[in-house]
């Protein structure tokens, strides 16, 4: 477990320099972007460190626009949305749409955003030792997406979430799957339980995963929860 909390935490073995992270952000934007302004720098020096701090939940351009404007960081909206695309681009950023049929909802709900690497987010953000719930639902994240499964995130009708819709994309397997680091503390035991089973039932989905840090049981109803450490090895 000793390695497994180094990987998770550092992940790419190499050390992450924050300038040289910020120097590739910009070049990336800069190569990219058909406006030429001394605005790129100050958009993009906030972008990544507001964007990867909200890991794992929604990220709303209109919050960031606000939050540029009460700083006096002079941006339009639609370059907002430009430079997102282009750290998307560079497989910097991922974005996870909310599952739906309808692309009216699809537009209208903010994206879950997740990083290519939990060692770059730990370099370019200041979090707490207790808040590992985003970095381990980045790796699981990540780890779908590296074995073929496109995601997205489930809003079910009462309101409750599931992290993961997850669809293999060349053998159309659907699977649903919950991070979640620690199930001991009953109210969070029952928010995941809920928000699984009530995805399970509206999406006709006979089967979930709720992936642990180092819980594991089998729960009435085809819920598995599994410890990361098993699950990336068996997955």
């Amino acid at each position: 477990m000793t390695h497994l909390r180094q990987y998770f935490l550092v992940n790419n073995p190499r050390s992450y320099s924050p300038a040289f992270v910020a120097c590739f952000d910009y070049f990336a934007v800069m190569c990219n972007s058909v406006q030429k302004d001394s605005g790129h720098f100050a958009v993009t020096k906030h972008l990544r460190p507001f964007s990867e701090g909200s890991v794992g939940g929604k990220f709303s351009v209109n919050r960031f626009y606000n939050t540029l404007k009460s700083m006096a960081v002079k941006c339009t909206k639609n370059s907002l949305y430009e430079y997102l695309d282009h750290l998307t681009d560079a497989y910097l950023l991922y974005r996870v749409p909310i599952h739906s049929h309808s692309e009216k909802a699809r537009m209208l709900n903010p994206p879950k955003i997740y990083t290519v690497d939990t060692g770059l987010l730990n370099a370019m953000t200041f979090r707490k030792s207790a808040n590992n719930g985003p970095l381990l639902e980045n790796l699981v994240f990540m780890h779908l997406r590296r074995n073929g499964y496109e995601m997205e995130y489930v809003t079910t009708r009462e309101g409750n979430e599931t992290d993961f819709f997850a669809r293999h994309k060349a053998s159309g397997k659907v699977i649903l799957v919950q991070a979640c680091w620690d199930m001991t503390e009953q109210d969070t035991f029952n928010r995941e339980l809920r928000g699984l089973q009530s995805a399970m039932h509206e999406l006709a989905i006979d089967f979930g995963t709720i992936v642990t840090w180092d819980d594991e049981t089998e729960l009435a109803g085809n819920i598995s929860v599994v410890p990361v450490w098993k699950w990336l090895l068996t997955f």
